[in-house]
């Protein structure tokens, strides 16, 4: 092969592209282990914890800080800015809301923030329904969480969707791929990453979204394929374009020939098994990597610039479709959190700074009996609580 070229990073508004990108990279890597097929999304997730991390203070601000890359006073600004921004995009719908209960009192300052996050007091449990079926064009129906019983509700959805530039030919046996011929262009390209080749395709359509395809060979875990992929993103990783692919070069899903023909045209014959996802995650596990440990926990939570009532989130659920057809394709997703009151005392101002030091021994460790005078360890072993051991 001819030397590779570098791919040009992203150049989002205020990077905030980058930064949705980077928690969809993580949210990959956390399904990576998955055998079924699924779907999800990086920017409905990140725009509701973008809004939940300006509601946040002290170490719950800090996880969700870590999950969304933005300081969190900047939170409903960042979520606000994403908004405005794609607001302008054919092919790409977006909607954020938050809505209390008139009886839970939420902080001035909060609310005068939240701008395109709309919101109101909080709807019956159809009324939700309406709200998540309109912002994704009918593909959810539902919100993913029940609202029937929580003091606020924060949600975030997205719809995108576009007929192809060049259908593709349905074909002749049920249950075989789609196909299309295109004239050979920069839409097919090898990927280098770590020492290996990924093809990658993208399938442009007549809106301001493209489906990009992305493969690695078939020994190669699903990890490492989406490793690539977002390197690719975000201008990590090498790429030798169509033009410049050689016959005899391959790498995931493509494959480089020479072929007898009348004229001098190059093509890109592409297909492609239709497929319809429906996929649910619980965003309150703790592998999850969107930094609701804290927030999520009644002792811990601290969403005291949201309401000065102690309240906590019950609730997070990310609900996501994704359909690709011979004529285009459409996916969304919904990302929910129900917030309750915790039913704790209202604690008096705590006007002093201190350190304290969390030890949750809720993974496996090793236990000692140690003598406090000389420090012989006298006994030893080794602990798998319950609740680990039931995540194995």
């Amino acid at each position: 092969m001819i030397e590779a070229q570098r791919f040009q990073p992203l150049e989002p508004s205020e990077g905030l592209a980058s930064l949705v990108t980077r928690l969809a990279h993580r949210l990959c890597a956390y399904h990576a282990d998955i055998a079924a097929p699924w779907a999800g999304s990086g920017l409905s997730a990140w725009i509701a914890l973008a809004a939940l991390a300006r509601a946040a203070d002290g170490a719950t601000r800090r996880e969700i800080e870590a999950a969304i890359g933005t300081p969190g006073d900047r939170g409903l600004e960042s979520a606000n800015a994403v908004l405005t921004w794609l607001a302008d995009h054919p092919g790409i719908s977006v909607a954020a809301a938050l809505w209390v209960k008139e009886d839970v009192p939420i902080e001035s300052t909060f609310a005068s923030e939240l701008g395109a996050v709309g919101g109101g007091s909080t709807p019956s449990q159809a009324e939700c329904d309406r709200w998540v079926k309109d912002a994704t064009d009918g593909a959810i129906e539902r919100m993913p969480v029940d609202v029937s019983a929580a003091d606020a509700v924060l949600a975030a959805a997205i719809v995108s969707a576009g007929s192809w530039t060049k259908e593709f030919e349905a074909p002749f046996t049920e249950g075989d791929p789609v196909t299309r011929s295109t004239q050979l262009d920069d839409s097919v390209s090898i990927v280098r990453h770590n020492g290996l080749d990924f093809s990658r395709v993208v399938v442009t359509s007549d809106t301001h979204v493209d489906v990009h395809l992305f493969a690695g060979a078939a020994e190669v875990p699903p990890a490492v394929v989406f490793d690539a992929m977002f390197a690719a993103a975000l201008g990590g990783a090498d790429h030798l374009p169509g033009p410049e692919l050689r016959a005899g070069d391959e790498a995931g899903c493509l494959r480089v020939t020479e072929e007898a023909a009348e004229s001098d045209e190059e093509w890109v014959r592409l297909s492609v098994f239709p497929f319809d996802l429906r996929h649910r995650i619980d965003l309150l596990d703790p592998a999850a990597p969107v930094g609701l440990v804290d927030a999520s926990d009644p002792n811990a939570a601290d969403l005291s610039r949201l309401s000065s009532e102690p309240v906590v989130v019950s609730a997070a659920v990310q609900e996501s479709t994704f359909v690709f057809g011979e004529k285009g394709f459409q996916a969304s997703a919904a990302t929910a959190m129900t917030i309750d009151a915790t039913g704790l005392p209202i604690e008096p101002a705590k006007p002093h700074r201190v350190r304290v030091v969390r030890a949750a021994h809720n993974r496996p460790h090793a236990v000692a009996v140690v003598d406090r005078a000389s420090g012989m360890v006298l006994l030893h072993g080794w602990v798998v609580p319950e609740s680990s051991s039931r995540r194995r």
